[in-house]
């Protein structure tokens, strides 16, 4: 018996075209109607891809900014921190992958923006699968354990800010 979760796959739009993302439950929280969108009541992880660009996987952790919500912007500082430890450099280079630490990362635009990239993984052409969709599921495979640690430390405080 399996005890891995489903990637949960999605796409979405902004201002610089159109991207897929995937996540897995326990990843993404809200209440209230929240999202990325009403600058309130959310929290996600996700891996995230830009069409265009389907050999970058990106990792995305978002809340709203510390304008709006000191709480889950505090918290999202120290998840990102724990995401810049060499660990995850290791498991990306030692497989081959590429490795690139976000531009964004320190605690002033982290405090200021809704997104942070705490890196992104590079799949050299004998690595991508051809699709955006196959990219993020090989790249969740090969990371998902390293990113369940890291989320599973933060789940009794998200839990306590979404009333859970």
């Amino acid at each position: 018996m399996s005890t891995e979760t489903k990637l949960i796959l999605d796409d979405g739009k902004d201002f610089r075209g159109t991207f897929d993302f995937g996540y897995e439950a326990g990843w993404h929280w809200s209440k209230n109607r929240g999202s990325y969108w009403t600058t309130r009541d959310f929290f996600w992880s996700h891996w995230e891809v830009k069409n265009g660009n389907i050999s970058q996987v990106r990792w995305h952790v978002e809340s709203p900014s510390a304008t709006n919500d000191a709480t889950l912007n505090q918290i999202k500082q120290a998840m990102i921190a724990d995401f810049l430890t060499p660990l995850f450099q290791n498991i990306i280079e030692k497989n081959g992958l590429g490795f690139t630490k976000g531009m964004r990362t320190n605690s002033h635009f982290i405090e200021c923006n809704r997104c942070t990239e705490p890196f992104r993984i590079e799949l050299p052409p004998a690595q991508n699968r051809g699709t955006s969709r196959d990219n993020i599921e090989a790249v969740n495979k090969l990371m998902r354990e390293a990113i369940n640690d890291v989320l599973s430390r933060y789940k009794s405080r998200l839990e306590k800010h979404f009333s859970l």
